[in-house]
Parts: structure tokens; sequence; C-alpha cells
């Protein structure tokens, strides 16, 4: 498992948007899973598992918790993440992309904002466009 790396720079906190930006990226969740897919077929320990169903992706995500309580995305980066890239983007970008997304709308929601659209610019920065 020496390719196996965290995901980082974001903290993850709420499940709830994990699991919609795992949707949003074409992903299954799936709880409870204990071991996730690497690099020849090895395996990583988790919480829960992000996977694609698809015979061309290989690898999942493993989601484990840290001792601080927030959560991290352990990632194998061998080989486009066995295809996985593809669907979540590099080291999962786009996955934590949808995330942060999802947790600032639902927080802006809370506050009394209405989302609009969801406007992606050409350099692939997500814009939140909401009114009050």
């Amino acid at each position: 498992m020496s390719h196996v790396t965290t995901a980082s720079g974001i903290e993850i906190k709420d499940l709830e948007c994990l699991k919609k930006a795992a949707a949003s990226c074409g992903c299954e969740w799936n709880e409870g899973a204990t071991e996730f897919r690497t690099f020849a077929g090895n395996k990583g320990k988790c919480l829960h598992t992000i996977s694609h169903n698809s015979k061309s992706v290989t690898y999942e995500i493993g989601v484990n918790q840290n001792a601080d309580g927030t959560y991290r995305l352990d990632v194998d980066n061998w080989n486009n993440m066995g295809g996985l890239a593809k669907h979540v983007g590099k080291d999962a970008g786009r996955l934590l992309q949808n995330y942060t997304a999802f947790v600032a709308k639902k927080q802006l929601r809370k506050q009394g904002w209405r989302f609009k659209k969801d406007v992606v610019t050409e350099n692939g920065c997500l814009q939140l466009v909401a009114q009050k």
C-alpha cells in the first residue's frame, strides 16, 4: 500500500454532505465497509468506502476518522486512482470541491439564502449563485 495517501486540504466534518458529494460524482457510498481496494488487489482499512460501479475503476476511497473526530479520505494515487480519478478528480479534488459546496449550501440555507445555480468557471472553480 505504498501509494496510499490522504487527500488533504479540507477538514471533513459532515458525512451527509460527503455522501451527496460522492453521488454528485457518480459514485456510491458504502456505509460500514471496512476495507477499500487499492493497487494490485491490496486493501486498506476504513469505516466506509466511496466507489464507482464501472469495470474500468479498480480502486476505492477509504473514509476514516481522525483522533479529533473529523474524517479523512485515504486514496491510492497510483494509475489515476485505478480509474477513479476520472470521476472524483485528481487526488479526489472534484469530490472535495463538491463536498465544500454542499457544506456551504447547507450553512447558507440555515441563514435564509436560496440557491439559483452552480457555475463552474473556465479554470474549474465552482461558484455558488444565491440570493436572500
